[in-house]
């Protein structure tokens, strides 16, 4: 939301909302995820979060995991790459119709797991 002053309302940013997502695996190979709470319901997920305006990813993963978890990390070079990724559901069309139409609208199209 950007809070318009000039007329007193909020109003919708359609810039894109790119998110990061931190893996951290120790020696025995157990993973670290952070505990969240919404509403009474308490959830657990990777640290991350969105990336600010003019950050990148590795930066935007340095700053999150600190916010999060209180460890500081520098980024070296890639030790993996991903030579596919399958979204679920199935929302890769609806976000390049979106890009290439200029986000006019916001809207939900659920869960993405990578």
């Amino acid at each position: 939301m950007i809070n318009n002053k000039s007329q007193g309302k909020k109003t919708h940013s359609y810039r894109p909302n790119f998110r990061v997502s931190v893996i951290i695996v120790n020696d025995k190979e157990e993973i670290l995820l952070v505990q969240h709470k919404k509403g009474q319901r308490y959830y657990w997920v990777l640290p991350g979060g969105r990336i600010e305006y003019g950050e990148n990813f590795a930066s935007c993963a340095v700053r999150e995991l600190k916010e999060e978890t209180n460890l500081d990390i520098r980024f070296g070079k890639p030790i993996h790459e991903l030579a596919k990724v399958t979204l679920y559901p199935p929302v890769a069309d609806q976000i390049i119709e979106a890009y290439q139409n200029g986000f006019k609208e916001m809207k939900y199209l659920g869960n993405l797991w990578v």
